[in-house]
């Protein structure tokens, strides 16, 4: 079970180890509309409205609902 968690850390469509762990702390790696943070923020990464707005990304907030588009925000911020 641990090898396998520490093996997708390195698998698409994570780049690294510190955006699986980050997935895995926000939302023990659910994906989706996760709404959290008393509202506050969303999605499998839990990316709130400023820190999206932060990252210069021009498609719509609601997108960080999906893992890749949250990835994508992750690594521009």
């Amino acid at each position: 079970m641990i090898l396998r968690r520490v093996m997708a850390a390195f698998e698409p469509p994570y780049r690294n180890a510190l955006e699986y762990a980050i997935h895995g702390v926000e939302t023990n790696w659910k994906t989706g509309p996760i709404i959290g943070d008393g509202g506050a923020s969303r999605g499998p990464m839990q990316i709130s409205k400023p820190f999206f707005q932060d990252s210069g990304c021009e498609f719509a907030y609601e997108k960080v609902d999906d893992l890749e588009h949250a990835l994508i925000v992750f690594r521009k911020y």
